[in-house]
């Protein structure tokens, strides 16, 4: 195994001086620029920045007013008032924003106009039946295919933002073991930690499409990437991230070489990369991979028969209501308004189930595909934000030094490295490959 010599591996592992432009006062100066930089930087100037598949109507708004969703404010469960009354991010938005929901409306209106105007055609009034068996049946099979599709997505959403806690937790660690780096190498740290945080900027960034120059220079601006590393990615084409993540394992590596840090510790670095690239780029295969059309039509056609079936069965029972039938045992001894208002009843029941069913469907849609720029979407841009903002704290809280009770640690650490190479030196000589 090669080694660098005495004077270089001493200056590695010495612990940098505050004094040191480039050490401990340096990094805490930078640490705090790019802090300040990500208040200045809106994702969002990217539109779409996060989805192929941009939501144009119902529930989207700027990314600012979202609610529900990590990074923005929530509501709650039990507020029964606000979950009634309230409209962002809730069924209500969905219903008054989609001029789809007004057509079937509109549908609705004429359908019972057209069954109200020829109630007393005994001839056609005879031969309208609702509620049938077979009506039934098809009832039964359009409910269990949409609330099956529904808990299908559901569970995805949930695997999906699971993955997405799991690679954040992987960022954490890497950034916890960089703040204890800092007392060794200044650089190093900072590479692993900005390397980290680029494998999750790239492949989140890539789900709109591929990296373009105004990305790479947000990417810049913040200082996860250098101009030259960003040169180097450009010319590298597809599969930046895990471009990023083999400049990562090397610095490990490094620090393997020079006993900064035991082989078991550096192979615990690694997995924490592995799954950080391997879970953000996980991402761009949750939104590439759609649901199959076959299924997604399946949801959509069973949904869209049990709306034409709500409104058919709908009219025809308003029509009878109206020309005196399902009124009562005795239309005549009635008073005039009672089959009106029972009608009426009927009439209100049907536009309140169409619109269960319109949400339902949406509801199941947007499930498809949870991330984006809509009102309710998982916002990645808080993720960026926030495992970015954590580890330049951990930078900044390793190059204020360590506390009194480990003070004695970074001897002890110097003292085990050198230990260690020449052990490594004398088993190299003793096989034959030493000086």
């Amino acid at each position: 195994m090669a080694h660098t010599n005495s004077a270089t591996g001493a200056n590695i592992r010495r612990r940098k001086s505050t004094s040191d432009p480039g050490g401990d006062a340096g990094l805490l100066t930078w640490c705090t620029t790019m802090q300040g930089r990500i208040q200045d930087t809106v994702w969002h100037t990217l539109p779409p920045m996060f989805t192929q598949h941009p939501k144009p109507r119902g529930l989207v708004r700027d990314h600012g007013a979202r609610i529900g969703v990590p990074g923005h404010p929530m509501y709650s469960y039990l507020d029964d008032r606000k979950i009634w009354l309230g409209i962002l991010g809730s069924v209500w938005e969905l219903i008054v924003k989609d001029w789809f929901f007004y057509g079937y409306v509109i549908i609705y209106a004429a359908t019972l106009f057209l069954c109200a105007w020829y109630r007393d055609d005994k001839a056609i009034l005879a031969n309208w039946k609702s509620n049938s068996v077979s009506e039934t049946r098809i009832f039964t099979l359009c409910i269990f295919t949409v609330t099956f599709y529904v808990g299908n997505v559901f569970n995805k959403y949930a695997r999906r933002v699971q993955d997405m806690f799991k690679m954040n937790g992987s960022v954490s660690v890497v950034s916890g073991v960089a703040c204890g780096w800092v007392q060794w190498d200044v650089t190093q740290a900072k590479a692993l930690v900005r390397y980290a945080n680029a494998m999750v900027a790239v492949n989140y960034l890539s789900l709109s499409g591929p990296m373009n120059d105004q990305k790479w220079e947000i990417l810049e601006y913040r200082g996860v990437l250098e101009p030259a590393e960003t040169s180097l990615l450009k010319e590298a084409g597809g599969n930046q991230a895990t471009v990023v993540f083999s400049w990562a394992v090397n610095v490990v590596q490094a620090a393997m070489d020079e006993r900064i840090l035991t082989d078991q510790h550096g192979s615990y670095i690694i997995n924490h990369l592995g799954t950080i690239r391997g879970l953000s780029a996980k991402q761009m295969a949750y939104s590439f991979l759609q649901v199959p059309r076959p299924y997604f039509h399946l949801m959509w056609l069973a949904n869209q028969t049990m709306l034409v079936l709500t409104i058919l069965a709908t009219g025809i029972e308003f029509a009878k209501q109206l020309s005196g039938q399902d009124c009562g045992t005795d239309y005549q001894v009635l008073n005039a308004g009672a089959c009106v208002g029972t009608a009426a009843w009927t009439a209100i029941q049907g536009l309140w189930f169409i619109m269960l069913i319109f949400v339902l469907y949406k509801v199941s849609a947007y499930l498809s595909d949870p991330v984006g720029n809509g009102c309710t979407d998982y916002n990645l841009s808080v993720d960026l934000n926030n495992l970015w903002m954590e580890s330049l704290r951990l930078l900044a809280a390793g190059s204020r030094g360590l506390p009194p009770a480990l003070a004695g640690n970074s001897l002890h650490l110097q003292r085990h490295a050198d230990l260690q190479r020449h052990a490594d030196t004398d088993n190299e000589v003793a096989f034959g490959f030493g000086p």
